[in-house]
């Protein structure tokens, strides 16, 4: 289906998929270099919007920094256009630009095949109420050209301050009840098709700090997008680094460039590794791309990790899998360019493909594939027995 909703523990989860369909005939050699080398590349914009300009979002005056703010957000997404990296998604923070800079941004991107996850200023939505919302672009390609698919995220949670920052100087409330067929902070979106498959939430700044909102996403997502205007960065620090954990997810934090800590977290198991990329100051607006590997972290909360993916820490207790993530696990993504594939080895619920040491014994390779996933079963076989001799270590 071009754009699919389903309804889930009180939550949604929207499906937009790329709308290409993988061919039978693709090799496991291509599949391999398309997932490793690419993953799913994130480009972060450390993008700084000034406290004066907060109040023009609201009382309808003359923005003096509305001139500038737009010449040097499309200079940097110009820069990002034309820097000849493979991006899949752009981010940048809460409120962040006016909702028409967005629409303008998407399409600008669009051209790129590139998806965009940003905060936009605040939409008046009733007498006396305004809403708070993070607006994602994301591509689609099933109608023959690039196209995208506009999702708007409603903020259901607003700090202390902002409510009454609203209330005291401008006489708004934040609207934060979802009217009939919108989309709030806690539903999952899919994105693409295949391995490729990005499953992912956006909570807004202080929806984070809602428990029982990351509690819902537990097992069911490969990242968490947070567009933030976040003054205190280090109970902000703790929350990144707890919902990293908990969550068993990559988490996205794109801050305001006047605060900093704008970062991508990875529950990966050595410490250094584990914030993927951390930025605070600097005095131009800037960008820097980070690298998420969904695929190998399905791997892992599968029980299936191959050789050559990154280790990451155990899931905390409780954690499950949800199925839809395990359904596109993409067992046969390993790194066996050095390894002769020679063993097939029969299992009660499955086979495992082992390859051979360079003492020519038998070893372990990480495929395998359970007998109910057939489809993958059929594309492994097909492409063994085209390249591949096997032998059997049980008759």
């Amino acid at each position: 289906d071009f754009l699919s909703f389903e309804k889930e523990d009180k939550g949604r989860v929207i499906t937009v998929p790329f709308g290409k369909e993988e061919s039978e005939d693709v090799e496991r050699e291509e599949i391999t270099k398309r997932i490793r080398n690419d993953g799913i590349k994130v480009a972060l914009a450390y993008w700084r919007i000034a406290e004066e300009s907060w109040p023009y979002q609201l009382n309808g005056g003359i923005d003096k920094f509305k001139a500038s703010k737009y010449n040097r957000i499309m200079r940097l997404v110009n820069r990002i256009m034309r820097s000849g990296e493979k991006i899949d998604y752009v981010q940048f923070p809460e409120l962040a630009m006016p909702w028409r800079w967005f629409m303008l941004i998407a399409k600008k991107l669009q051209r790129y095949n590139v998806s965009l996850i940003s905060g936009v200023e605040y939409l008046k939505s009733g007498r006396g109420l305004v809403k708070n919302e993070a607006w994602c672009s994301l591509m689609y390609d099933g109608l023959g050209f690039p196209d995208s698919v506009l999702i708007k995220i409603l903020k259901t949670d607003p700090a202390d301050e902002e409510r009454s920052e609203l209330k005291k100087k401008f006489g708004y409330q934040l609207d934060v009840v979802p009217r009939r067929g919108a989309f709030c902070a806690g539903d999952i979106i899919e994105h693409g098709d295949g391995a490729r498959k990005l499953f992912f939430s956006v909570l807004i700044c202080s929806d984070l700090t809602n428990i029982d909102l990351r509690a819902k996403l537990r097992g069911k997502i490969d990242a968490l997008f947070v567009p933030a205007w976040n003054h205190d960065v280090q109970t902000f620090n703790a929350l990144i680094t707890a919902s990293a954990f908990d969550l068993h997810a990559y988490v996205v934090l794109c801050n305001n460039g006047e605060f900093g800590d704008t970062r991508i977290r990875a529950p990966f198991e050595n410490r250094y590794d584990r914030d993927l990329v951390q930025l605070k100051g600097g005095d131009y607006d800037y960008y820097v791309v980070g690298s998420l590997d969904v695929a190998a972290i399905r791997r892992f909360q599968a029980g299936r990790p191959a050789p050559s993916d990154v280790g990451f820490k155990s899931a905390p207790k409780g954690f499950c899998m949800s199925k839809a993530r395990r359904d596109v696990v993409e067992v046969i993504d390993v790194n066996c360019e050095d390894i002769e594939l020679k063993y097939v080895h029969v299992e009660n619920d499955g086979i495992n493909v082992w390859g051979v040491s360079p003492g020519g014994e038998p070893i372990d390779v990480g495929i395998k594939i359970e007998f109910l996933d057939i489809n993958t079963l059929k594309k492994l076989l097909k492409w063994l027995l085209k390249k591949q001799k096997m032998n059997s270590l049980t008759e």
